[in-house]
C-alpha cells in the first residue's frame, strides 16, 4: 500500500532533522574543543606575563609607589574577565512572521538568516521598491546577497522587487490572496466587547498575516533641494506605509514589553517616549539567541550542512503566524534632518497628520494616489486621534449594533538603539544606490562620530546629515 503524502512529508523532516542534529553535535564538540585550548593558551600567556613583570620589578627597584600601584592595576584589568556591554533589545522572536519593506542590497534579510539570529526562511518576506534590474544597478553586491538568501532559503519567493510598502495590497505574496483586500474588509466586524479580528477562518487560511514589520532608514531618494518639501514626501512615505500594512498585522494577546499588556512591566502612561527597560549587561563573547556560543559555532563543513538542512525544511513548511498582536518598526538616524520626520506623532497622530500633509506633500509618482481618511476607514484605522477622549466617547454613544466595526489607532510600545554592527551581514545603502568614491562600507555611514557634525545647523540636507544615533520605533495597534 503506498505512503500518504502526509507520512512521507514526517519522514522527510525527521531525517532532516537528525542531519540538522548530529551537524550541532559535531559543532558544539568542536567549539568546546576550541574554548578548551584557548583558555589553556591564555593561561600560559598570562603565567608567561606575570614572570616578565615580576623580573621586571626586581630589576627596576626605583620605581615610585604611583607606578607600582599603576601597574597593579593594569594586572588586575588584564586577568579580569571580558569587558561588559549592553543588550539592546531584540526586535524578532522566533515564531515571528517578519515582512521587510524598502529593501536596498537585502543585507538585513540576510542578517536575519545568519547565525546569531538564524530565523526561520519560511517565516520570513522581503521586498523591495525597485525592480531587479534596477537593484542590481544601483547596489552591486545585491546580486550576491540575494544568491545566498534564496540558497539559504531554499526558494526564490523569499525575495520580492517592485513592491510599494504603500500599496502593499497590489502584491499577492504580502496579502496571501489575489483578493485579500476585499476579504480583510468584509472581516473587520467586531463585536462590542472587541473581539477576534477574524469572522472567518477559511480567509484566515487564504490570508497572510505578519507579526512584525521592518522599514529600515526609509527615504525617497528624491532630491528635493528644497528641506521643507523633502521632510513632507517622506512623511508621506511613511503615512502611506502605514495605512497600508495595517490590515495585514497579526491580531491577539500583546507582548509583554507592550503598554497594557497584563503580563508586561507597568510603563507611565501618556508618554510621548517609551523607551525600553534598562539595558542589561552581556559578555562580549557572542552568544547566540538560543545560548549557543558563536565564537566557534560551527566548521564551515558543519555549517554548509546546517544550511542545505535548513534550505529543505523551509521549502516544506508554510507561513505560521504568532496568535498575538502584530507590529511595524522604524529605523531612522536620530539626528537631523530626519528628526524633522517627527515619526512617533505620525504614527500616533495619523488621522490628523494625514490630510494636512497630503495636501502639501509633492505629488506622487503617476497613477499613484495620496492616501485620505476615507482610505485609513478601509483599512480598519481609526479617523479620530488615540488620544481624543471626546470623539471616542461620541463613537461609544452613537453604537447601535451588538456587533460593529472595531477602528483602531496606532500605539508607541517602546523605542530602542539600533546597533548595525549587532547584525552580521548587514551593509547600509542609501536609497540614491552605491556611488564610487562617495558611498563607505562596513555601515561607516551609519557609524560616523557624532561630534564631526555637532557644529552644523540643525536644518541640513540629508547627504550632510550627522550620523548620530541609529533609533527604532516600535509601534502596534489597539
Amino acid at each position: 500500500m503506498p505512503k500518504k503524502k502526509g507520512n512521507l512529508k514526517a519522514a522527510l523532516n525527521g531525517h532532516f532533522a537528525q542531519q540538522e542534529q548530529k551537524a550541532r553535535e559535531r559543532a558544539a564538540q568542536e567549539a568546546a574543543r576550541r574554548k578548551a585550548l584557548s583558555v589553556t593558551r591564555s593561561g600560559d600567556s598570562r603565567s608567561k606575563n606575570a614572570k616578565r613583570k615580576h623580573a621586571s620589578i626586581e630589576h627596576d627597584s626605583g620605581i615610585t609607589d604611583a607606578l607600582g600601584q599603576a601597574s597593579s592595576s593594569a594586572e588586575r584589568s588584564a586577568d579580569a574577565p571580558g569587558k561588559k556591554r549592553k543588550r539592546l533589545p531584540q526586535p524578532f522572536a522566533r515564531d515571528d512572521t517578519i515582512l521587510i519593506v524598502g529593501e536596498a542590497n537585502f543585507s538585513f534579510a540576510l542578517s536575519l538568516l545568519l547565525p546569531p539570529r538564524s530565523h526561520p526562511p519560511s517565516q520570513i518576506l522581503a521586498t523591495a521598491y525597485d525592480s531587479e534590474e534596477e537593484c542590481y544597478s544601483k547596489y552591486p553586491d545585491a546580486r550576491d546577497i540575494v544568491a545566498q538568501i534564496r540558497r539559504l532559503a531554499g526558494r526564490d519567493d523569499i525575495v520580492l522587487f517592485g513592491v510599494d510598502a504603500g500599496q502593499l495590497d497590489k502584491c499577492k505574496h504580502v496579502t496571501g490572496a489575489a483578493k485579500a483586500r476585499a476579504k480583510v474588509d468584509s472581516n473587520l466586524i467586531h463585536g462590542a466587547d472587541g473581539g477576534s479580528y477574524s469572522t472567518s477562518a477559511s480567509a484566515g487560511k487564504a490570508q497572510r498575516r505578519w507579526s512584525k514589520v521592518w522599514f529600515g532608514f526609509p527615504h525617497v531618494g528624491a532630491g528635493h533641494k528644497d528641506e521643507t518639501r523633502n521632510v513632507l514626501a517622506n512623511q508621506l512615505l511613511l503615512l502611506r506605509f502605514l495605512v497600508s500594512v495595517a490590515p495585514y498585522l497579526t491580531s491577539g494577546s500583546l507582548p509583554t514589553y507592550a503598554p497594557g499588556s497584563s503580563t508586561g512591566p507597568k510603563r507611565r502612561s501618556g508618554s510621548d517616549d517609551e523607551d525600553e527597560p534598562e539595558d542589561e549587561d552581556v559578555d562580549d563573547d557572542a552568544v547566540d539567541l538560543d545560548g549557543t556560543n558563536l565564537s566557534t559555532a560551527t566548521t564551515d563543513a558543519d555549517q554548509a550542512v546546517v544550511d542545505e538542512t535548513r534550505a529543505r525544511i523551509s521549502a516544506l513548511q508554510p507561513l505560521q503566524p504568532p496568535s498575538r498582536q502584530g507590529s511595524v518598526l522604524i529605523t531612522l538616524r536620530n539626528a537631523a534632518p530626519y528628526t524633522l520626520w517627527d515619526v512617533a506623532n505620525l504614527a500616533k497622530r495619523l488621522p490628523q497628520m494625514l490630510p494636512v500633509i497630503a495636501a502639501t506633500a509633492p505629488a506622487l509618482p503617476k497613477g499613484v494616489k495620496k492616501p485620505s481618511l476615507k482610505d485609513l476607514t478601509a483599512s480598519g484605522l481609526s479617523v479620530h486621534s488615540p488620544n481624543n477622549l471626546h470623539s471616542k466617547a461620541a463613537d461609544a454613544k452613537n453604537t447601535s449594533h451588538a456587533r460593529e466595526r472595531k477602528y483602531r489607532s496606532y500605539h508607541l510600545w517602546r523605542s530602542f538603539e539600533f546597533d548595525p554592527t549587532e547584525w552580521r551581514g548587514y551593509q547600509h545603502r542609501r536609497t540614491i544606490g552605491w556611488i564610487q568614491g562617495v558611498s563607505t562600507g562596513g555601515n561607516d555611514d551609519l557609524l560616523r562620530s557624532r561630534s564631526a557634525h555637532r557644529a552644523e545647523d540643525g536644518n541640513v540636507r540629508a547627504s550632510k546629515a550627522g550620523a548620530g544615533e541609529c533609533r527604532t520605533w516600535e509601534f502596534g495597534l489597539s
